[in-house]
């Protein structure tokens, strides 16, 4: 995670602050994302600092479209990058997140990090849950933050949505909503895809990691299909060298009983003692 400040003397854009995270980085450069509001707060293009490092400002979309911009600094951040995912198409997705965001506390501004957890929702485009640039057309998912732990304060927007069930970034924190109590209960998301439509030079293994749906059929004994419904999975691609490429699978964890019961009907001795067996994540 990194902070974003204004290098302005002005005494008002020394109390705007953003998150930002890197996601990528490349020879001596760190690459980071965040909000293009948050760069238009903290002054324009010039005043970005990013952990009190000046930071190039590499591409910027539009704050009332494609509110991303990608930032680079000369130097490689002792931050680790995240991986980014961008989310299949279906009718309707909720994915449990968390979001690790700078915020000011206090009457002395102090500035502090906490990381908030809830639900993103994606609805359909039939639901009009997509945002759409001016003057280009091209389509990019919002998301729907339900906060349950915590909640949005000013300073998250450019945070990255984590989802706990991969720990890939799925979208970057736009705006927070709600009024009164509720305030920063609720807020937006746009989708990590909106970074291909605002940086189309970017390198081409940025996007190493993606889910992809597929189907799982059961067929009976004459080999007919059953039944048909589908899972999805994290991928990504392991380079080799040589011009060799190698598609991965991420496999969730996850706990099941190995063996069988001692009153099960045709079993094996070689099938005890049954026991509790668990994987992590590989």
């Amino acid at each position: 995670m990194v902070l974003i400040t204004s290098a302005s003397d002005n005494s008002i854009k020394g109390n705007v602050i953003g998150t930002g995270f890197a996601f990528y980085q490349q020879e001596n450069y760190t690459y980071l994302l965040t909000c293009a509001h948050v760069v238009e707060d903290v002054g324009g293009k010039e005043n970005v600092l990013v952990n009190n490092i000046s930071a190039e400002v590499v591409a910027i979309g539009d704050t009332q479209g494609f509110d991303l911009a990608v930032l680079r600094v000369k130097e490689l951040l002792s931050v680790l990058p995240l991986g980014l995912m961008i989310l299949p198409e279906e009718p309707e997705i909720s994915l449990k997140i968390s979001i690790p965001g700078y915020f000011l506390w206090g009457e002395n501004k102090v500035r502090r990090r906490k990381t908030i957890k809830g639900i993103m929702m994606v609805e359909a485009a039939e639901e009009k849950a997509f945002q759409i640039i001016k003057n280009v057309g091209e389509e990019v998912a919002i998301g729907k933050l339900k906060i349950e732990a915590g909640k949005l304060q000013k300073g998250y927007s450019g945070a990255p949505v984590v989802d706990l069930g991969t720990g890939f970034v799925v979208g970057i924190t736009t705006h927070m909503e709600g009024k009164n109590e509720e305030e920063g209960k609720e807020g937006t998301a746009i989708s990590i895809e909106a970074l291909k439509k605002i940086w189309p030079e970017m390198p081409p293994d940025v996007f190493n990691f993606y889910s992809e749906k597929f189907d799982v059929i059961t067929v009976n004994i004459k080999g007919e299909e059953i039944n048909r419904h589908y899972h999805k999975a994290t991928f990504f691609t392991e380079d080799l060298g040589n011009g060799v490429m190698l598609k991965m699978v991420a496999i969730p964890g996850g706990t099941f009983m190995m063996g069988s019961p001692e009153n099960e009907e045709g079993r094996n001795y070689w099938e005890s003692p049954q026991h509790k067996v668990t994987l992590q994540p590989f």
